[in-house]
């Protein structure tokens, strides 16, 4: 996942190494989801990578299903990350929503399971 963002220019080589970095110091696992980020927080542009297994992965050797990649311009976007972030939190909480994420297929799907969730 990394690495396309390096090609896209969003984030610098050392993206990865920070990544890790913020790993060691913390591990962003939360349940069987992951929201790993680079603790430099110098991405050019924020973006949210997804990256949704149908079967188990090794992550900080815990099992994982999902992967949100967050890059973060904190000159400009850090208080949007953070609100992202608390949302996607709030909504892991309920079980219902948990099976619906790990069962997305699309991009479109994931999207419109966040709008449907937004306000709940």
């Amino acid at each position: 996942m990394a690495d396309n963002l390096i090609k896209e220019g969003i984030v610098k080589e050392s993206a990865y190494q920070g990544i890790v970095e913020r790993e060691n110091i913390a591990s962003s696992v939360y349940g069987s989801f992951a929201f790993p980020h680079d603790i430099r927080l110098s991405a050019k542009e924020t973006t949210l990578s997804i990256y949704i297994s149908s079967k188990p992965l090794n992550f900080n050797n815990e099992q994982i299903r999902a992967i949100f990649l967050f890059t973060i311009n904190a000159k400009n976007h850090l208080s949007t990350y953070r609100s992202a972030l608390e949302a996607i939190y709030n909504n892991l909480e309920k079980k219902t929503f948990k099976k619906k994420v790990l069962n997305c297929k699309t991009i479109e799907a994931f999207t419109e399971l966040i709008i449907a969730n937004h306000s709940s």
